[in-house]
């Protein structure tokens, strides 16, 4: 595990208790960071359409963040 782990850049965590899986999930999710700027996924809705929008807001992972997640419905 090691040396592949080494071979990718990746981090080898040691789990040794079953508490300690949670524990290591929630040190990877924390220490990504939630990007500033918005980007969009799926399709360009097309011209001449009622498009309904609903935005819901999330919580991140970090206490206190939340982001808005906007989405779009057409016929």
């Amino acid at each position: 595990m090691d040396m592949l782990s080494g071979g990718t850049g990746a981090k080898r965590y040691t789990v040794d208790d079953a508490k300690d899986v949670s524990k290591v999930i929630e040190e990877i999710v924390l220490s990504q960071s939630i990007p500033e700027e918005s980007f969009s996924l799926g399709s360009t809705p097309p011209g001449n359409t009622i498009i309904h929008s609903y935005t819901i807001t999330a919580p991140t992972p970090i206490p206190g963040v939340y982001v808005n997640a906007v989405l779009k419905q057409w016929n």
